[in-house]
C-alpha cells in the first residue's frame, strides 16, 4: 500500500512539474513574442551589432580571435561577441531575430531556475512562483528586449547551468562533475563578468536548500539532501570553492582594465567614496521597492546630485531591519536569509562602489540578484498559507494572479521598447535631470534627420549640466544643418576649447568651414584630426578630397593611399583613387586624338 501511495505521489508531482514547465514557457512566449517586430535601439546596440565592423562580418576565424583579444566597449566578454557574430551569420542584421535570440535564452533561464529550485527543495509550487516572477517581472524587460544586453541573458544561462551542475556534484561528488561546474562558470564569465559572485552563491546554497554544512543541518527544516551527499564542515565547503576563485580574480582584473582603458571608471574626484556609498545603500532599497512596485521604469537612472538625508536614513533602517528580521529566522526558515544574502551579494559588482558610467542604478543589474527576493516572496507566501485548507489550490490561484498582474505591467512597459525615441521619451518622463538621456535622444533625432528636435534635446541637456561637453559636441552639427551658422561656429569653438584633443570635433568643424568656403582653415582642422587619430581612414580621405579640389593631385593621392593603408577596404578612398586614374586616362586619350 505504501509503495502504491509513493508511486501515485511521484506521478502526481511529475504531472504538476510538467504543467509548471508548460505554463512558464507559454506565458513567457506570450509576453515576449512581440519583440520579433522591434527595431534595434540606438543606445549601445550600434557598438555591439550593426556598426561594429567585426560583428558585421559574422563568425570567422579572424572575428573569433578578435572576440578573445579585444577589450572593446569596456568589457572582456568573448562569448557575448561570438553570440552576436553567430546571430549575424544566421540572420544578417534582422533586428527581430536578434531580439528573439534573447527571448530564447530568457525562456531557457526561466526553466533552468525552476528545475534547479524544484530539484533541490522538492517544492514545485514555490519553485514555480520564483521562476514565474523571474520570467514576467517588468524589471527584466531591459535584459531581454535590449539586444545589447545579450550578455545578461547569456551570462545567466551559464550561471544557472552551473547551479544545476553543482546540484549533480552535491548528489554524486566526482571530479568530472566539479569540472562541469568550473567550465560553466568560465562560460558565464565569458558572457558577463557579473557572474563573479557564483562561488558566494554556491556557499549560500550549501546552507539552504542543500544543507551540506554539519554546523547548520540540525536546525534546517528540509534535510532532504543529508542522505544524498556528504555533510561537511564549514571549513571544508569553503575550501571546496577555492579553485573557482582563479577565474573570479582573472575576470575581475580584465574587467577593471577594460573599463579603465575605455575611460568608463569614474575617479574619486568626480564621485567621492562617501557619495558612492550613499548611492549604493539607497540603490539597494530602490531595487527592493521596484521589485514589489515595478513602475516608472527607465533605461537610465541619472546619478543624483544629492540624496535627501531622510530618504537615506529610511533606506538604512529598512535594509538593516530586514537583515535583523531574516537573521532571527535563520534556524527554522533559512531561505529568507539565504534569499536576502543572494540579493545583496550578487548585486555587489554593479552597486557602484567602483562607479562606471553616468547611471546611479539599472534595472538590468537585477536580472540574477532579484532571484533572492523572489525566493523570499515565494517561500514567504507558502509559509503564510500552508496552514490553510486547500493550500495548494489557493497558492496556485494566487500565483496565477501574480503572473497575470506582472504580464499586464510588462506588456505595457514593452511597448516603449518598440522604438528608441518612445523609450527615451518615456524614460525622461519618469526621471529628473537626465542630461545624459536628453543627449542620447538628441543624437537619435540627428540620425533620423529631425534636426530641430535634436537641438531642443541638446539644449535641454545643457540647461541641466551647463558644461556637458558631449552635448556641445553633438549640438554643433544640427545647428549647422539648420542654417544657424553663427551659433554653430560659436559652438564648435567652445567645444574645441573644452576638449581640444577630440579628433571628431576638429573633423566636423573642418567640414563646416569647408561648406562655408574656408578651405584653408578647414585643412588645419583635418590635419589636427589626423594627428590626433592617425589610424582613421576617414580623416585622410576627407583631407585628400580638399587638396583635390585645390588642384594638388599629388597630395590628394598620397592621402588616399594613407587612408587605404589604415584600412585597405575603405571604399571612399578606393573610389577617389579610381576617379583620379580615370581622369588621367581620359586626358591621355584626348592627347592621342589630337596627335592623330
Amino acid at each position: 500500500m505504501g509503495t502504491l501511495s509513493a508511486t501515485f505521489k511521484k506521478t502526481h508531482n511529475v504531472r504538476v512539474e510538467f504543467l509548471i514547465y508548460l505554463f512558464l514557457t507559454i506565458t513567457t512566449i506570450g509576453l515576449y513574442f512581440q519583440v520579433g517586430q522591434f527595431r534595434f535601439i540606438t543606445l549601445d546596440t550600434p557598438l555591439y551589432v550593426y556598426k561594429n565592423e567585426m560583428v558585421r562580418k559574422g563568425l570567422s576565424l579572424d572575428s573569433f580571435i578578435w572576440a578573445f583579444s579585444t577589450l572593446e566597449v569596456g568589457n572582456y566578454h568573448p562569448l557575448t561577441w561570438i553570440s552576436h557574430m553567430l546571430d549575424v551569420e544566421l540572420y544578417g542584421l534582422n533586428s527581430g531575430h536578434h531580439h528573439l535570440t534573447n527571448v530564447f535564452f530568457h525562456i531557457a533561464n526561466t526553466l533552468l531556475l525552476f528545475n534547479f529550485l524544484n530539484a533541490s527543495s522538492s517544492m514545485p509550487l514555490r519553485s514555480g512562483l520564483v521562476a514565474c516572477l523571474f520570467a514576467l517581472h517588468p524589471t527584466h524587460i531591459e535584459s531581454v528586449a535590449w539586444v545589447a544586453e545579450r550578455k545578461d541573458v547569456l551570462c545567466a544561462f551559464f550561471f544557472l547551468l552551473s547551479l544545476r551542475c553543482y546540484l549533480s556534484y552535491v548528489k554524486f561528488p566526482s571530479v568530472a562533475r566539479y569540472c562541469a561546474v568550473f567550465l560553466c562558470y568560465i562560460l558565464s564569465l565569458g558572457a558577463k563578468p557579473m557572474a563573479v559572485t557564483l562561488p558566494f552563491v554556491l556557499l549560500l546554497l550549501d546552507f539552504w536548500p542543500l544543507a551540506r554544512c554539519n554546523q547548520f543541518t540540525a536546525s534546517v527544516e528540509n534535510r532532504r539532501f543529508i542522505s544524498l551527499s556528504v555533510v561537511l564542515s564549514l571549513k571544508q565547503i569553503i575550501f571546496e570553492k577555492i579553485p573557482l576563485l582563479i577565474p573570479t580574480i582573472g575576470s575581475a582584473f580584465l574587467t577593471f582594465k577594460a573599463q579603465e582603458s575605455a575611460g568608463y571608471v569614474r575617479s574619486l574626484t568626480s564621485f567621492p567614496l562617501y557619495v558612492r556609498l550613499e548611492n549604493s545603500i539607497y540603490s539597494y532599497w530602490l531595487y527592493v521597492c521596484k521589485t514589489f512596485f515595478p513602475v516608472k521604469l527607465a533605461i537610465l537612472y541619472p546619478y543624483p546630485d544629492a540624496i535627501p538625508t531622510e530618504h537615506l536614513l529610511l533606506a538604512i533602517l529598512a535594509l538593516g531591519g530586514l537583515t535583523v528580521f531574516f537573521a532571527k529566522l535563520i534556524r527554522n526558515r533559512p531561505y529568507y536569509m539565504i534569499g536576502w544574502l543572494w540579493f545583496l551579494g550578487t548585486l555587489v559588482p554593479a552597486i557602484g562602489i567602483i562607479q562606471v558610467g553616468y547611471h546611479a542604478m539599472a534595472d538590468r543589474f537585477t536580472y540574477l540578484p532579484a532571484i533572492g527576493l523572489y525566493i523570499i516572496i515565494a517561500w514567504g507566501l507558502g509559509d503564510i498559507m500552508e496552514s490553510s485548507s486547500g493550500y495548494k489550490k489557493l497558492y496556485t490561484s494566487i500565483s496565477v494572479c501574480i503572473a497575470a498582474a506582472l504580464s499586464i505591467l510588462s506588456w505595457n512597459q514593452l511597448q516603449y521598447w518598440r522604438d528608441s525615441i518612445a523609450l527615451y521619451q518615456r524614460s525622461l518622463q519618469v526621471t529628473a535631470n537626465n542630461y545624459y538621456l536628453h543627449t542620447i535622444l538628441g543624437a537619435t533625432f540627428v540620425e533620423r534627420q529631425r534636426y530641430v528636435e535634436a537641438i531642443g534635446e541638446f539644449e535641454a541637456a545643457l540647461r541641466i549640466k551647463t558644461n556637458y561637453v558631449d552635448a556641445y559636441k553633438r549640438l554643433c552639427v544640427p545647428l549647422a544643418l539648420t542654417g544657424r551658422n553663427d551659433e554653430a561656429q560659436t559652438c564648435f569653438k567652445k567645444t574645441i576649447a573644452m576638449e581640444p584633443e577630440d579628433p571628431s570635433v576638429h573633423y566636423n568643424f573642418g567640414n563646416f568651414l569647408l561648406e562655408n568656403g574656408d578651405m584653408r582653415a578647414s585643412i588645419e582642422h583635418f590635419q589636427t584630426a589626423i594627428r590626433l587619430a592617425p589610424s582613421s581612414p576617414l580623416f585622410y580621405n576627407r583631407l585628400g578630397e580638399v587638396w583635390l579640389q585645390l588642384g594638388e593631385r599629388d597630395k590628394a593621392a598620397d592621402l588616399f593611399q594613407a587612408a587605404l593603408k589604415a584600412n585597405p577596404n575603405f571604399n571612399p578612398a578606393q573610389r577617389n583613387l579610381q576617379r583620379m586614374k580615370n581622369e588621367v586616362d581620359g586626358l591621355d586619350t584626348k592627347k592621342s586624338e589630337l596627335k592623330i
